[in-house]
């Protein structure tokens, strides 16, 4: 590539640009030339209004390094497993070198849009990796990336966005191009602008007018210089993402729950039905699909890097045009940090170095022989120093035949290097020697500056030069440093940055306040050194009315600690004028920054505080009702009277609503008497003489008849501003209406009278008539109940219910079952109990029996303790009998106890294991816990002692009768005799 013409193209490129901005705006034919500063204003209006409206960091906005392409899926689909990127991109010489600070990155984040619009990154699908091309291949190589453990479902119509980002490293062209375009280009650009304007054809003069207004607004008005036109060559030398070509189908290709394989190829076209504004314009969101690119012409993002030359009229230089375009708002939109702050040291007499650019004529001469030194003063506080250069003039006036010279130049802070470089000394050309001194300065980058370094507020800064490779003949002609004067300003510069050393980490969020209220704030300030912090609020912008902000002006903070600021902010407004007209126009307001710095930093924030009818705790009013409780009787009304007084913050009339209901539906009526017509209610002040306060009448209509004794009135009174807001504030109250009903015989009279009438009974003893109707179906209702409860399908007869038992015997019951029905019935026979049934053994000698009407038959139960049975246990058992045509069940329950129990433990067989043991040895002891009793042995505890110390125990053993537990206990021998003591219980 030609770099040399690629670079002009950029830089008139850019000029033009920026002129189509300034030329929708100026027409010189009808501009006159004192308004060219409200129209060269109204521009840059227009562009910062265009880095608002673009936030580079949506996934979907333009990107001058980052390629969007998005696809939109046509039915419900779930991804599973890896997302994989089968790419190509760009290197250039630079980026093959394998430094690593020279190599690119790459970003890859796969994002998800539902049918809400709502933009998510998917999970696990973001990675950023190093391009490290191949040494000396071709130009444009491929690259698979894949992207594992994806699980994601897309709806039908719902959208997948690809977001493939190129991450530029900085190369030393950036350096290199940054110095000469202020020292050479844009002199040469203004010479060629006089040059044009002079000659006598009309379009080179119109040509050379547009040069020099384009860059007089360049760097006026927008302060673009060369650190920006660094940044722009930069590309040249970076990569670049390649696609859309039969030669480079870059795709992405993935699996779905259905064992369905994608791939989807980046296209070259804009996608614009897919809606966004600034796509609209820009078109700068691809299509991505499942057709294999097929065209010959390549296409890259950013496409910079293709031809050679430009034409406006080929679609890829096209494409250029609105990428510069895009480029040019992105590095708009780089605002830099309040804290950064470019120094230049300028080197001057008696050793020193300061900010003070030399404006003299004598030239200070000093030869190299020996290191020499300036020093700067001290910093008012710990800073962070990166990004050092040099401009030193060096004069070495080489002899016929000597070689080169080698400088080092090293920045330090106190008695620790910065950083240093060694630079050749460039070759002395004739006007050089006529002059006796340099043209141009020694430029040193110190590229090997490779981290930030923390200067301590104490600590000087000192520059050190000296030869540290001399030629033969340097005795005759030392080497001199020309520096303190206009011609040659010899200076060391650096970027000064503020340290993270104080952090302001939470608590300065914009708030909202009502009118005449305090805005409180804790803000947290953390320190990683001992410090006194001291504390600044400046006003940025103010309308309406505000106290003096409140705060401590400094704080002692301890290493690793955090402190926290109490500051107030206060209303003084004093009606609601200070809501402005309305959304927010004009609503008082008042914006300022915080400043928290001490000896070891930093640091500041923004905030602000509104009055507006948002605020929290703005909403307030109070209701009560004249009388709590009224009577009314059958048929007529009574008028409860609501009171609501308006206590809102803030000086907020309100309106409210009125949500009235009945416990029994009765008909209300609301009727508002009192207020100003059409106009919200004021604030209540018990103060004035009379109070502004709204009374609505409420009123209860009962029906001529009702059985209700009492009736509650459910009032909800919301305040109609909040509701507005979506922040509804509401009250509730009631109210008890006691209805005057008749006694108890006419109301049971009347209600009976009416049901008569409703069904065609016209006498006028209908209520007597329908009190005898309805009291003989009851009367023929309670009769038929009666004789369906008395009637009985079975009978079950036990004499002697409750047995007490010894535990080796058996309890026999003999139950009598009788068939008291009319037909032959079966009967199901079973037991039931509650209790654990392990502990007894139950039977029944018989399931099932089949009886005549009036026949009987005899069953045995039989309950018997098992081994299991515990001393004075017992049991309810329950027989049960059902007639198997029959749902209703019979039962009678037996209570069988134990008595004469007992339980006999003792222990048997103790063996220790090693017979033989000394101190410290393990010893394990072996015996039977032997049950000689009646019943089982429950929840046993035994306790191991040796020489009367607890060595350990067991508990929670259960021993049936008769049965034993085998033991093994281990325990540690103590020195000498070991008394051994098993103690079951």
């Amino acid at each position: 590539m030609l770099i040399n013409k690629k670079f002009r193209a950029c830089i008139i490129s850019l000029v033009l640009l920026l002129n189509i901005f300034s030329f929708s705006f100026l027409n010189i034919n009808q501009v006159k030339a004192e308004d060219n500063l409200d129209e060269v204003e109204d521009l840059l209006n227009y562009i910062n209004l265009l880095k608002q409206f673009i936030s580079f960091d949506e996934p979907i906005s333009p990107h001058p390094f980052k390629h969007v392409a998005i696809w939109q899926s046509n039915e419900t689909i779930k991804i599973i497993g890896d997302i994989t990127f089968d790419i190509y991109f760009s290197s250039t010489l630079t980026t093959q070198i394998d430094r690593s600070k020279l190599h690119d990155k790459i970003n890859i984040t796969v994002y998800h849009q539902d049918d809400f619009g709502n933009i998510k990154q998917i999970e696990n699908a973001n990675i950023e990796l190093t391009l490290d091309p191949d040494v000396f291949e071709n130009r444009v190589q491929s690259l698979s990336v894949k992207l594992e453990n994806i699980n994601q479902t897309i709806e039908e119509f719902e959208y997948l966005i690809f977001n493939i980002e190129i991450i530029q490293s900085k190369k030393e062209v950036n350096n290199i191009v940054k110095y000469r375009f202020e020292k050479y280009m844009k002199s040469n650009l203004i010479k060629l602008a006089e040059y044009l304007k002079i000659r006598d054809e009309p379009e080179y003069q119109e040509l050379g007018i547009l040069i020099e207004d384009g860059l007089e607004f360049l760097t006026k008005n927008l302060s673009i210089g060369g650190e920006e036109f660094g940044h722009l060559v930069n590309v040249l030398f970076s990569s670049a993402f390649y696609y859309g070509s039969d030669l480079y189908s870059s795709s992405v290709r993935f699996s779905t729950d259905e064992d369905e394989n994608k791939t989807l190829y980046f296209q070259h076209m804009s996608d614009f039905e897919y809606y966004n504004e600034i796509n609209e314009i820009t078109g700068h969101i691809r299509i991505i699909n499942e057709i294999k690119p097929n065209d010959t012409i390549d296409y890259a993002w950013p496409p910079i890097a293709l031809n050679e030359e430009i034409d406006l009229n080929a679609t890829e230089d096209s494409e250029f045009i609105i990428w510069l375009g895009i480029w040019f708002l992105y590095y708009l939109s780089q605002t830099p940090e309040i804290s950064e702050n470019v120094v230049t040291y300028y080197l001057h007499s008696d050793n020193k170095m300061n900010e003070i650019a030399p404006n003299g004529t004598e030239t200070i001469k000093d030869p190299l022989n020996s290191k020499l030194k300036w020093t700067g003063s001290s910093f008012g506080r710990n800073k962070i120093i990166t990004n050092v250069s040099a401009e030193l003039y060096i004069h070495f006036p080489r002899v016929l035949g000597s070689s080169n010279i080698l400088i080092n130049a090293t920045l330090k802070a106190g008695n620790n290097t910065i950083t240093s470089e060694v630079k050749k000394v460039d070759k002395t050309n004739v006007t050089e020697l006529l002059r006796g001194g340099p043209d141009d300065p020694t430029i040193f980058y110190f590229n090997n500056f490779s981290g930030n370094k923390e200067i301590w507020y104490n600590e000087n800064l000192t520059l050190e030069i000296f030869v540290s490779s001399k030629p033969l003949f340097n005795l005759i002609r030392p080497v001199k440093i020309f520096y303190n004067s206009e011609i040659y300003p010899s200076s060391v510069s650096y970027t000064l940055e503020e340290t993270d050393n104080i952090k302001i980490v939470e608590g300065i969020n914009n708030k909202l306040i009502y009118a005449g209220g305090i805005a409180e704030y804790e803000i947290n300030v953390t320190s990683k050194y001992s410090d006194t912090l001291n504390i600044n609020v400046e006003t940025n912008d103010i309308i309406g009315d505000w106290a003096e902000f409140e705060y401590p002006k400094s704080i002692e903070i301890e290493p690793d600690s955090t402190e926290t600021i109490n500051l107030i902010v206060k209303s003084t407004a004093e009606d609601d004028s200070a809501y402005g007209s309305g959304g927010g126009v004009d609503n008082d307001e008042i914006k300022f920054t915080i400043e928290v710095y001490g000896y070891t930093g930093y640091d500041n924030n923004q905030s602000k505080v509104s009055v507006s009818e948002d605020a929290d705790g703005i909403y307030n009013f109070e209701i009560f009702l004249f009388e709590e409780s009224i009577e009314v009787k059958h048929g007529e009304s009574g008028t409860y009277q609501l009171i609501i007084r308006n206590l809102n913050s803030g000086f907020i009339k309100d309106y409210y609503n009125i949500e009235v209901t009945s416990e029994h539906d009765y008909i209300y009526i609301n009727d508002y008497i009192v207020g100003e017509d059409d106009e919200d209610l004021g604030i209540y002040d018990e103060s004035d003489v009379e109070p502004i306060e709204a009374l609505y009448n409420i009123t209860v209509n009962v029906p001529w008849y009702s059985d209700k004794t009492l009736d509650t009135l459910y009032i909800k009174v919301t305040s109609g501003h909040s509701f507005d807001r979506n922040k509804p504030y509401a009250l509730n109250i009631t109210g008890t209406t006691k209805i005057i009903t008749p006694n108890i015989f006419e109301s049971i009279y009347l209600m009976f009278e009416s049901i008569g009438h409703h069904i065609g009974i016209t006498s006028r003893y209908a209520g007597w008539i329908m009190i005898g109707a309805i009291f003989f179906i009851i009367t023929i209702l309670v009769l038929i109940i009666l004789i369906i409860s008395r009637r009985k399908f079975v009978d079950l007869i036990c004499l002697n219910r409750i047995k007490e038992i010894s535990p080796e015997e058996s309890a026999i019951y003999e139950i009598t079952v009788k068939n008291p029905y009319k037909r032959t019935m079966t009967y199901i026979i079973y037991t039931n109990t509650s209790s654990e049934t392990k502990r007894w053994e139950i039977t029944l000698d018989k399931s099932q029996v089949d009886l005549e009407p009036g026949q009987t038959q005899n069953i045995s139960l039989k309950i018997t303790p098992t081994d299991y049975i515990r001393k004075d246990d017992w049991i309810e058992v329950k027989a049960v009998a059902k007639a198997t045509e029959k749902n209703k069940l019979y039962e009678i329950s037996t209570v069988t106890s134990i008595k004469n129990s007992e339980v006999k433990l003792g222990i048997v067989g103790v063996f220790h294991w090693p017979k033989i043991f000394k101190k410290g040895d393990r010893v394990e002891t072996t015996f039977k816990v032997m049950n000689r009793g009646n019943v089982s042995a429950h929840n046993v505890s035994i306790r191991f002692l040796v020489n009367d110390e607890e060595k350990n125990k067991v508990e929670g053993i259960n021993i049936p009768r008769g049965g034993y537990a085998d033991i093994e206990i281990p325990w540690i021998a103590v020195k000498g005799k070991n008394d051994v003591y098993i103690i079951v219980k």
